[in-house]
C-alpha cells in the first residue's frame, strides 16, 4: 500500500498482483480505522480481486464511506478501478464490480472514474450502474479496452442523459462501431466543456465518424483529440474538420490509419491553419495520402510554430510531397520541433538528403524517421553521416531494380511495408506528454 496523506489519495501499490480475501483485509485496513485518514482518491488499479476480495474490498469501502460522511467531509472525488478483474471468470468479475459499486453508490461527490482494462462489455457496465449513475460532479470518465459495443454505448447515453458536462472521455480499443459512436455522440453534444476525447481503435466508420463530427462542434475547448485506427473516410474527415475550425485550444490532433485521404486530409488541416490552434503534436500517418494534400499539410505546417512531432509516415506523399512539407520547416519558426516521421512514403535518396539537411537544422530535433523508403544502401551512409543518432533505423529500404530511384509511392508499396515500419503512435505520445 503506498498512500499519500497529504492529497488523501489511496493507492494499492506494489505492482500486479491477485487479491484474496486476507491480501484485502489487511491491504485495506487504512480504509476501516476509526480514526484513521479521510482519504478521498482511491485506487486499486492493477490489483485482481476474486470474489471474496471483492467483498472485503466492498466493506473496507463502506467504512470510508461512512467516515466521511459522518465527519462532513466532501466526499470521495477520484476511483481508480482499472483492471481490478483481469484474469478472474465473468461471474466473479460482474460480482466484484457489482460489490465496490454499491459502496460508492452514495458518493455523489465523484469527479473521476476509471474502470479500464476490465472487459466490461455491456453486462459489466451494468454491474457498475450504481458507481456510474447519480454523480452530479463526474467530469472524467475512462473505459479504455472494455469490449464496449453500440449496447453499452446506449447504456451510457441512457445513465447520462446529457446532464453532465464531461471533460474528459476515453473509449480507446472498443467495439462501438458506427453505431456505438452514434449513441456517444449524444453524450458528446452535451459535454460543452470537453477538453479531451479518446475514441481510439473503435472500429468506427463514415457514419460514426458524421456522428462524432458533429457532436464536437458543441465544444470549443478541446486540447486532446485521438481518434486513430478507424475508418472515417473523407465525409468524415470533412464532417470532423467543421467542428475543428473552432477549436482554438488543440495541442494533439492523432487522426492516424483514419482512411482520410487527401480530401479529407485537406479538409482537417485547412480547418486547424484557420483556427489558429497552437499544436505540438500532429498525427497524419496511414492516411493514403498522396503529393496532392501536401500543398496544404505544408501550408498547416508552416504556421503550426510549436509543433514538437510531426508524424506522416505510411502515406502515399512520394519526393516531391515529403520535400514540400519539409521545406515549410526552418529553425526560427520550429524550435521546439522533436520529432519529425516520413517513413514508408516512396523518398528517394536525393530527396532523403535534402529533407536531412533541412531538420538537421532544427535546434531541438532528436529523431527523423526516413525507413521503408526507396533509398540506396550508399544513400543511407550519406543520410547516417548526416544525421547521426537523431537518424532513426535505415533497415528496411528498397530501391527500385533498375537502380533509379522513385519520387512517387504507390499504396500497394505501402501496404506491403506497414508492419515493418509501424511506430506507435501512442508510445510517441507518452513520450512528449
Amino acid at each position: 500500500m503506498a498512500s499519500d496523506f497529504g492529497s488523501r489519495r489511496f493507492v494499492l501499490g506494489g505492482g500486479r498482483e491477485m487479491m484474496d480475501s486476507m491480501k484485502t483485509v489487511e491491504a485495506l485496513a487504512p480504509l476501516r480505522k476509526d480514526n484513521g485518514p479521510l482519504f478521498t482518491k482511491i485506487s486499486f488499479s492493477g490489483k485482481s480481486f476474486n470474489a471474496d476480495a471483492g467483498r472485503a474490498a466492498e466493506t473496507a469501502l463502506n467504512s470510508l464511506v461512512m467516515r466521511l460522511e459522518s465527519r462532513g467531509s466532501a466526499g470521495i472525488t477520484e476511483v481508480d478501478l482499472a483492471a481490478i478483474t483481469d484474469g478472474q471468470r465473468d461471474d466473479v468479475a460482474l460480482d466484484v464490480l457489482m460489490a465496490l459499486s454499491k459502496a460508492l453508490a452514495s458518493s455523489r461527490s465523484i469527479v473521476h472514474i476509471d474502470l479500464g482494462n476490465n472487459s466490461l462489455g455491456e453486462n459489466g457496465l451494468m454491474a457498475c450502474g450504481k458507481l456510474l449513475s447519480d454523480k452530479p460532479n463526474l467530469r472524467r470518465l475512462y473505459l479504455n479496452n472494455n469490449g464496449l459495443n453500440e449496447d453499452a454505448a446506449r447504456f451510457l447515453k441512457q445513465t447520462y442523459r446529457g446532464t453532465l458536462k464531461f471533460e474528459i472521455l476515453h473509449f480507446q480499443n472498443n467495439l462501438l462501431e458506427s453505431a456505438g459512436a452514434v449513441q456517444l455522440s449524444h453524450i458528446l453534444n452535451a459535454s460543452t466543456a470537453l477538453e479531451e476525447l479518446v475514441v481510439s481503435s473503435c472500429r468506427i466508420g463514415r457514419v460514426g465518424a458524421m456522428a462524432l463530427g458533429q457532436a464536437l462542434r458543441s465544444t470549443k475547448k478541446l486540447v486532446y483529440l485521438d481518434v486513430s485506427d478507424n475508418t472515417f473516410g473523407e465525409e468524415g474527415g470533412e464532417t470532423l474538420a467543421v467542428a475543428l475550425r473552432d477549436q482554438t485550444k488543440l495541442r494533439v490532433v492523432n487522426l492516424r490509419e483514419t482512411s482520410l485521404r487527401d480530401r479529407g486530409i485537406s479538409a482537417v488541416v485547412d480547418a486547424l491553419e484557420a483556427s489558429s490552434a497552437v499544436l505540438e503534436v500532429l498525427d497524419l500517418s496511414a492516411n493514403e495520402a498522396t503529393s496532392k494534400s501536401c500543398s496544404a499539410i505544408a501550408e498547416c505546417v508552416r504556421k503550426s510554430k510549436k509543433l514538437r512531432s510531426l508524424l506522416l509516415d505510411e502515406n502515399a506523399i512520394g519526393s516531391r510531397g515529403a520535400l514540400a512539407v519539409v521545406q515549410a520547416l526552418s529553425p526560427d519558426t520550429h524550435p521546439d520541433l522533436e520529432v519529425v516521421s516520413l517513413a514508408a512514403n516512396g523518398i528517394s535518396g536525393a530527396t532523403a538528403e535534402d529533407i536531412c539537411r533541412i531538420c538537421m537544422a532544427l535546434p531541438k530535433l532528436t529523431r527523423l524517421e526516413l525507413d521503408a523508403n526507396r533509398i540506396d544502401p550508399k544513400d543511407v551512409q550519406i543520410l547516417v553521416n548526416l544525421c547521426g543518432g537523431r537518424l532513426g533505423d535505415m533497415g528496411d529500404n528498397f530501391p527500385r531494380a533498375d537502380g533509379e530511384q522513385s519520387s512517387t509511392n504507390t499504396m500497394s508499396d505501402v501496404s506491403s511495408r506497414l508492419d515493418n515500419s509501424k511506430i506507435s503512435t501512442t508510445v510517441r505520445l507518452r513520450s512528449l506528454f
